[in-house]
C-alpha cells in the first residue's frame, strides 16, 4: 500500500498545483508510459472534478488514516489463504474488486476532505482569525481547526488542541465545533474547548453551549455563562467556573488556589505550550498556592521548586518534576 499511498500523493499534488516545473515534467512522461498509474489518475480526478462543492459533517468527521489501517488489515488477512479452489477462486475476485472500490472510496473521501475544506494551524504560537461568517477564535500553540469552505451555510468547525471562540449569533445556522468524540453546539456565544481526549473541557464564558457525544444527542449537557464541563472516568460533569486559569495562554494570568501539583501541571503546559511529567504519584498530591502574572514559565517553576522543595529538570522537549 505504500506506492499506491505514494501516487495518492503524487496525484493530489498534480491537482492542486504544487508541483514545481520539473516535477510535473516527471509526472507527465510517467502518464504516458504508466498505464495503470494513468488508469488511476484518471479515476481520482473523476473524483477530484466531482467534489468541488461537495462537504458535509460526516465527511469531515471520516478518519482516512483509520479507514486505510482497516483496508490494510482486510488485506493482509486474505493474503493468507494458502489453498484456493474453482470456486473460491470467484470469491478471491469479487473480494478483489471489493478491494478495488474500497480504494476508490477512501480516494474519494481523502480528495473532497482535501479539497473542500480549509485549514488554520498554530504551531508555536498563539493565532487569532476570524471565521467566514465573522464569528473570531484564539488558537493556542500546537492546534488547529478545520472547516468547510462553504462555512456560512454549514457552521461546522473539527478542532484538534485548545481553541477560545467568540461566535457570531445566527439563530437560523447553529454553530457546531467537533472536539475529538464531542460536538459543542452553539447559537451565539463566548466560550473555551479543550479537545484533548484526556483533558477535555469547556467553559462558558457568554451565553449557552450544548455538549454531547457525537451522534448521540439524548445525552446532553447545557452549559450557560460561568459554567464547564471536564471529562472523568469516560462521563462529562458539570461544574461551577472557580477561576479563569482556562484562558491563562491568552491572559498570562495564573491564580492557583490550593491546586494539586498535577492540576498546576496541566494548567502551566497549555498556558505555556509546555509537556510536564511528574516522576511519582506522591508528588503529583502536593498542594500551594499563588498568583502569577506575565512571568516566565522559568519564573513559576522557580517559585513552585522552592514552595514544595522539589526539583525541575529539563530532558530535551520535556519537564519532569523530582523529588
Amino acid at each position: 500500500m505504500e506506492n499506491f499511498d505514494q501516487n495518492i500523493t503524487i496525484a493530489y499534488k498534480y491537482l492542486n498545483d504544487e508541483l514545481n516545473p520539473k516535477e510535473k515534467d516527471i509526472f507527465n512522461e510517467r502518464i504516458e508510459k504508466d498505464a495503470d498509474f494513468k488508469l488511476l489518475f484518471n479515476d481520482i480526478k473523476k473524483i477530484w472534478d466531482f467534489s468541488e462543492n461537495i462537504v458535509d459533517e460526516k465527511i469531515l468527521n471520516i478518519n482516512i488514516d483509520k479507514e486505510w489501517q482497516k483496508l490494510q488489515e482486510k488485506t493482509i488477512q486474505k493474503s493468507n489463504i494458502q489453498k484456493i479452489n474453482t470456486k473460491s477462486s470467484n470469491k478471491i475476485l469479487v473480494w478483489g474488486f471489493s478491494i478495488a472500490a474500497s480504494i476508490i472510496l477512501l480516494v474519494g473521501l481523502f480528495f473532497i476532505s482535501q479539497k473542500s475544506t480549509k485549514k488554520i494551524i498554530a504551531e508555536n504560537e498563539i493565532i487569532r482569525a476570524q471565521l467566514p461568517d465573522n464569528s473570531e477564535i484564539v488558537l493556542n500553540r500546537n492546534s488547529q481547526i478545520e472547516y468547510s469552505k462553504n462555512f456560512e451555510k454549514n457552521r461546522i468547525v473539527k478542532l484538534n488542541g485548545n481553541a477560545y471562540f467568540k461566535v457570531k449569533h445566527n439563530e437560523n445556522n447553529h454553530f457546531i465545533v467537533v472536539a475529538g468524540d464531542y460536538n459543542i453546539e452553539v447559537v451565539g456565544t463566548e466560550f473555551y474547548v479543550n479537545s484533548d481526549t484526556n483533558n477535555f473541557e469547556v467553559d462558558v464564558v457568554k451565553g449557552r453551549v450544548k455538549v454531547f457525544k457525537n451522534q448521540q444527542t439524548t445525552d446532553t449537557i447545557i452549559l450557560s455563562a460561568g459554567e464547564r464541563t471536564i471529562l472523568s472516568m469516560k462521563n462529562l460533569y458539570k461544574l461551577e467556573i472557580d477561576n479563569n486559569n482556562f484562558l491563562a495562554w491568552q491572559t498570562h494570568k495564573i491564580v492557583i488556589n490550593n491546586l494539586t501539583l498535577r492540576q498546576i501541571a496541566n494548567i502551566l503546559s497549555i498556558a505555556y505550550g509546555v509537556d510536564i511529567q511528574i516522576s511519582s504519584p506522591e508528588l503529583e498530591k502536593l498542594t500551594m498556592t499563588a498568583t502569577f502574572e506575565n512571568q516566565s514559565i522559568q519564573s513559576i517553576f522557580s517559585v513552585i521548586e522552592a514552595t514544595l522543595n522539589i526539583k525541575i529538570i529539563r530532558q530535551n522537549d520535556k519537564y519532569i518534576i523530582i523529588r
